[in-house]
């Protein structure tokens, strides 16, 4: 059973498209890095929708980082900048699991990348929901068509694609 690792934009994406209470049906299991839920990295929580309640109630483990890892965050986020700290320790845990990374943030893929770790995004997600007959292609369309107009940014190429495939 894979492991995959989640970052923020992937939860606020499945949230967005309603679709937290399908992504436990898939066959693997779901790990959050605890900094995503709490404030002590950054001036505030990164992550106020999903809140915590809703994330273990879709089925994720929150995972915590060791004092050495700590440091390997520290480290990379001075190599990745642009990638915020957070999303970091979302990279740090799909290392040491050798887990794939869920993410859509651009940056942090092409650290991914840099890093050896494999990573893919919410499309896959929503290939992988149909694929075992979790959603079905129209849902998988209207899914697309919230995440969309709540503001995140995917490939349009893609995501027409998709929309042709679904219909």
């Amino acid at each position: 059973m894979d492991l995959l690792i989640f970052d923020t934009c992937i939860l606020i994406d499945l949230y967005n498209g309603n679709l937290l209470d399908k992504i436990k049906q898939l066959p693997s299991k779901f790990g959050i890095p605890d900094a995503i839920l709490s404030d002590a990295f950054t001036d505030k929580i990164e992550l106020q929708e999903p809140g915590t309640e809703e994330i273990l109630d879709a089925g994720f483990e929150i995972y915590s980082l060791e004092s050495d890892e700590l440091v390997e965050v520290y480290n990379l986020n001075k190599v990745y900048s642009h990638t915020s700290v957070i999303d970091i320790f979302s990279l740090v845990l799909a290392k040491k699991y050798k887990a794939i990374l869920l993410t859509g943030d651009k940056k942090l893929r092409e650290a991914a990348q840099n890093e050896g770790i494999e990573f893919k995004g919410i499309l896959w997600i929503l290939d992988e929901l149909i694929e075992h007959s979790i959603i079905n292609k129209k849902t998988a369309t209207g899914s697309l068509q919230e995440i969309l107009s709540k503001g995140a940014y995917l490939p349009k190429t893609e995501c027409r694609k998709r929309f042709k495939y679904w219909k």
